[in-house]
């Protein structure tokens, strides 16, 4: 089971208690299986992923070209965070 785990902002065990949601392994096991099975469902219903992909990249060039100063969170390479290694992470970018 994953620890540390968050829903936006807030600690998922925090956000689960305030939406009154089960949040014990098998609610986190069904979350684990349905992020895995979502690309399935996703393909089942529109027959492609990389609209979201694309998507996301239409707006982050946006941002940078129209030069918005906009808060981002994009998946950025962090060599050796907390001793990890080469780790990429999301955090907010500007």
């Amino acid at each position: 089971m994953v620890r540390g785990e968050n829903c936006g902002t807030a600690a998922a065990g925090f956000f689960a208690a305030c939406a009154v949601l089960p949040y014990d392994k098998a609610a986190l096991d069904e979350m684990a299986l349905r992020t895995r099975n979502a690309y399935y469902r996703i393909v089942g219903q529109k027959g492609a992923t990389f609209y979201g992909i694309a998507s996301a990249l239409v707006r982050v060039v946006r941002s940078i070209l129209r030069d918005q100063n906009t808060v981002l969170t994009v998946g950025s390479q962090m060599p050796g965070l907390l001793g990890l290694g080469d780790v990429t992470m999301s955090f907010p970018t500007l």
